[in-house]
């Protein structure tokens, strides 16, 4: 695997990551 593929890997999973802790904490808030 090159260093490219890590890079965009990491910031795929970034993206992710931050996209589903907006979701739950805006289902919290809904509640």
């Amino acid at each position: 695997m090159s260093a490219t593929s890590l890079g965009i890997h990491g910031v795929l999973w970034t993206v992710l990551g931050l996209g589903y802790g907006a979701l739950t904490e805006r289902a919290l808030v809904l509640q």
